[in-house]
Order: C-alpha cells, then sequence, then structure tokens
C-alpha cells in the first residue's frame, strides 16, 4: 500500500500540468479567449494602451482601424501614429494587411501575420531588415492571448524571436481612456513581464 501510494505520488507531482505544457496562449482551457474575428469584426478604432516591447520609441496614440474585408481570412487596416511624445508631433498613417490563421491545437482562427511596406516605429525595422537601403517588408504574428467579456480590451502576443514574452493591450475608442479592464490587466501582469510603456493619453486623437 506505502509503495503504491508514494508510486501515486510521484506521478502526480511529476505529471506537467496545462499551465507547464502550454503557454496561456495556446493552452486549450482558454481557447474560448482567444477566437481573433471578435476583434477584426469590431467596427471601432483600436489604440495600443500598453506594451512591454520596443519601450524606448517616442511613438504614441497607435491606432488600427479595419477598412476593408479582402476575404474570409485577409483584412486590411489602416495604421496611425503619433510620432512623438507632444501633442503638436505630427502624426503618420500606413496600410497594412492581417491574415488570420491558426495556431497550435486552436480550431478556430487565433492569430493575423500583418504584413506593412513601412514601419510605423522604426524600431520594427529590426523584424525583416535585409541590410539594404530601402526598408522591406515588415511581418509580425500577433497572437491573442485573452479579451474580456464586454470586448473592449484586449491582450495580445507579438511574435518577434525574443527570450521575453512581448505583449500588447489593446482598447476600443470608447473605453481606453480608463484603466485596462481586470481580465485583460490580470492576464497582462502575468504573462508578460515589465517594464511596461503607455502610449495612449489623452491628448491622442
Amino acid at each position: 500500500m506505502i509503495v503504491v501510494a508514494f508510486s501515486f505520488f510521484f506521478l502526480v507531482s511529476t505529471t506537467p500540468s496545462n499551465t507547464e505544457k502550454y503557454p496561456y496562449e495556446e493552452d486549450p482551457a482558454h481557447f474560448s479567449e482567444q477566437y481573433i474575428l471578435h476583434v477584426v469584426t469590431l467596427h471601432e478604432t483600436l489604440y495600443t494602451k500598453s506594451r512591454n516591447h520596443q519601450t524606448s520609441s517616442n511613438y504614441r496614440c497607435q491606432s488600427a482601424d479595419m477598412i476593408e474585408k479582402l476575404s474570409d481570412t485577409k483584412y486590411k487596416y489602416k495604421l496611425r501614429a503619433r510620432n512623438g511624445t507632444l501633442p503638436a508631433d505630427p502624426y503618420v498613417e500606413h496600410e497594412v494587411q492581417a491574415t488570420l490563421f491558426k495556431t497550435g491545437e486552436h480550431g478556430d482562427y487565433n492569430a493575423a501575420n500583418i504584413t506593412m511596406p513601412n514601419a510605423i516605429d522604426d524600431s520594427l525595422v529590426s523584424l525583416s531588415r535585409s541590410g539594404g537601403t530601402t526598408l522591406p517588408e515588415v511581418h509580425t504574428t500577433m497572437k491573442l492571448m485573452t479579451m474580456n467579456k464586454e470586448e473592449s480590451c484586449f491582450v495580445f502576443v507579438v511574435i518577434r524571436g525574443g527570450n521575453k514574452k512581448e505583449c500588447e493591450v489593446l482598447m476600443t475608442a470608447k473605453t481606453v481612456a480608463g484603466n485596462i479592464p481586470k481580465q485583460c490587466q490580470d492576464i497582462y501582469k502575468q504573462e508578460c513581464s515589465g517594464p511596461y510603456l503607455t502610449l495612449y493619453d489623452s491628448t491622442c486623437v
């Protein structure tokens, strides 16, 4: 009996949990939070509220508007950002294409590959620079990690090949002036280590 009990204890203590086996964005227990079509079908501007990567950037007020559905999996967005931290600094705009796809064991679309001819943020150049004198296309992948029930905040993992999990919190234009809702804030702080950069303030337009 002692041997059996010990064997059972050893089995339980060495069997990996879902948390250990899967990162949050690939854990089947959280798939209901990661249906990216809930994001792309919003008819509202999305602002980047906070992120934990490229924290030295001077770009602020980053926003995204879906301007055209090209197919069931391809969408055209207008990205906009202020090139500077002061209200009078100029804004720049770029059109990008988002292609939806599935990762891991997901049965529904949970991620998007973003293709842009130029980078809004100069620090994005490092993602795909070929060494030439002209800026090549920039490709990056974003996986939806969680969203709140009201669908007003969304936490994305940005895949850039580094060791640190890089994340962004997006919020709708109607809610971005407020605090990050608890569901998104809790997962953001739990899964994505600081330091954090706040990109939105009351001067953003």
